[in-house]
């Protein structure tokens, strides 16, 4: 294999790491001087990396400045670390000399030969490493004179990263039979054997289970300017898109004088008038103890109409089932789901975050086999099978038990967003296009209530023969739907990212890809994410390009469309091709 091939694969692995996930100035570092590597120009200054990677300004100077010698300091420590419990993919350990700000590649007897010694002990006595001397102290004691900037808190912090490995030193005489537990707990997963700890009604369970929530509503304006027109009528109309939006919500209530509950949060939107008769407005989620779950602004710079829109975008933020509601419940959930909304909210939490737990999701339809969110429940087991079938080369059709569950769920309830949904995609992905448009029509008919719903139908629907003349109108959704979630949750982003592409819209994809978030080696579609980043940045190898085509059918059932898409993903990947790394 190549050596950039082979230092690409490694650095990648290692920033999927928690080590690494939980730093994001050393996960910058990393993949700066990854860059300059591959560029053929691995030895930067420290001038470089300050600017380059960390940002700082024109007149950074490392004479009076120690913060790239600190943070060199902590990421040699961090790969250190790393390779405690890691293995290298090609053999070759990646390491940083002291005194020098590139990336090497060897043998652990010569990038980390403390680490080879301890495992020589280990190996010739039978016992667990002890921890790996220091680096020396004059080797290090420049860049050391200052501590890292402390994480900032959110909750329950994860350990600080030399703690979380001090720990695992500490601990390596047991992770052997912490490793076998863990198996035997997957073991039991797959074949669908509940873990020792798990049980979706324990009597032992003493929090109160989490119900449909209600949201109470207040619409008010300030003006700050004199001229323009009063923005009583504009409040008005906000307040009955608003109210229209909460009543269509998944996942809340709305909380008024006929509903007759008191509200779990309370959604304040407050218009501003700006200059010449343009507005914006504040958006302020409380809970019931007043505690602020998500604030945005919209500047005052906006139309009327331009406005009502904006607004909208950022209530779907709120109440779809990835947005701040689902997250702040999902966080108080601590252990297994007590109803079955508490399940939905939990699946759809990890599934924002390319995530799937579907042994849970059979604990959770057999534990509640009658209750209102059971149907969404369905639908996703059946669209984890669906997707399944398409990654396989198998074409999807109404003999199939997905669909046989999608037609179950619609004659219960026709306008279940969920069914409606995957029956459109299932007749999409053979070529019914026509047939699949009024399954689509009602997925969209509770209003943008969840924005990765509408792409997944919307993106797939490029590759349909005789409806060209749409794609104009599905460009233009997508692009709205990335310019009202510029925080969107994993999935959503991705969707965004495969819409952008396939829509020829490449300011989305240059504002997406670069803070395209890693994937820790738990998450499923990780590989298929850095694969993608590194095609639409010209870095691709090879066998970037082939785990895109792998896992794309997992998102585009339709294969027009995946040829469509990675023709345009491969052009991309020309146009900033490398010349080192040219396929």
């Amino acid at each position: 294999m190549e050596r950039n091939d082979s230092l690409i694969r490694e650095v990648r692995a290692i920033l999927r790491s928690p080590l690494f996930q939980r730093s994001p100035s050393l996960t910058r570092i990393l993949e700066y001087l990854l860059s300059r590597d591959l560029a053929g120009d691995g030895n930067p200054t420290q001038y470089d990396i300050a600017r380059e990677a960390l940002g700082k300004a024109e007149d950074f100077n490392e004479t009076v400045d120690s913060s790239v010698r600190v943070q060199i300091s902590r990421l040699r420590k961090a790969l250190s670390d790393y390779y405690l419990t890691h293995q290298p993919l090609d053999g070759l350990y990646v390491h940083i000399r002291v005194g020098e700000y590139r990336l090497r590649t060897a043998r652990i007897e010569i990038a980390y030969p403390d680490i080879a010694s301890a495992q020589n002990h280990t190996a010739s006595i039978g016992e667990a490493p002890t921890a790996a001397p220091e680096q020396s102290e004059d080797a290090d004691k420049a860049e050391e004179q200052e501590p890292p900037a402390p994480v900032a808190a959110k909750g329950a912090e994860p350990q600080a990263e030399g703690e979380a490995v001090e720990k695992i030193r500490s601990q390596q005489p047991v992770m052997a039979g912490v490793a076998i537990a863990s198996l035997l707990a997957v073991i039991m997963l797959v074949v669908g054997m509940p873990a020792p700890s798990e049980g979706l009604r324990s009597a032992n369970a003493v929090r109160q289970s989490s119900s449909v929530p209600y949201v109470s509503l207040e619409v008010g304006a300030t003006s700050g300017a004199q001229n323009g027109p009063a923005p009583g009528n504009l409040s008005d109309r906000v307040e009955r898109q608003a109210r229209e939006l909460l009543l269509k919500s998944m996942v809340s209530r709305l909380a008024d004088e006929n509903s007759g509950h008191r509200p779990n949060y309370e959604l304040t939107i407050t218009i501003t008038q700006g200059q010449a008769g343009s507005f914006g407005a504040s958006l302020i989620l409380t809970d019931s103890s007043k505690k602020i779950v998500s604030e945005r602004s919209i500047l005052p710079r906006m139309a009327e109409s331009e406005l009502v829109e904006a607004v909208i975008d950022e209530i779907t933020s709120i109440v779809s089932p990835a947005g701040y509601i689902v997250r702040h419940i999902g966080s108080e959930i601590d252990g297994e789901p007590l109803t079955d909304f508490e399940c939905f909210v939990l699946f759809e939490s990890e599934r924002a975050q390319a995530n799937q737990r579907l042994s849970m999701l059979d604990r959770c339809i057999d534990a509640y086999p009658s209750g209102e969110f059971t149907p969404y429940l369905r639908i996703r087991k059946a669209f984890a099978q669906a997707q399944q079938r398409v990654v396989s080369g198998d074409l999807p059709n109404k003999d199939n038990p997905e669909w046989r569950t999608v037609s179950a769920v619609l004659d219960e309830n026709p306008d279940n967003p969920y069914a409606n949904t995957l029956a459109a995609k299932l007749l999409i992905a053979r070529q019914q296009c026509e047939e699949a448009a009024p399954y689509a029509s009602s997925a969209f008919s509770r209003g943008r209530t969840y924005p990765a719903l509408e792409l997944a139908v919307t993106v797939d629907a490029y590759g349909c023969t005789g409806l060209e003349e749409f794609r104009k109108f599905w460009g233009e959704r997508i692009a709205r739907v990335a310019m009202s979630n510029p925080e969107p949750h994993k999935l959503l982003k991705t969707y965004i990212l495969l819409g952008a592409v396939i829509s020829e819209q490449p300011d989305i994809v240059s504002s997406i890809r670069d803070p395209f978030s890693l994937s820790d080696a738990n998450d499923p579609s990780g590989q298929f994410n850095l694969s993608l980043k590194a095609a639409l940045s010209g870095e691709a190898t090879r066998g970037d390009i082939l785990e895109i085509e792998k896992t794309l059918p997992a998102y585009l059932f339709n294969s027009a469309t995946r040829e469509l898409f990675m023709s345009r993903v491969k052009h991309i990947n020309s146009l900033q091709r490398r010349p080192e790394l040219a396929l």
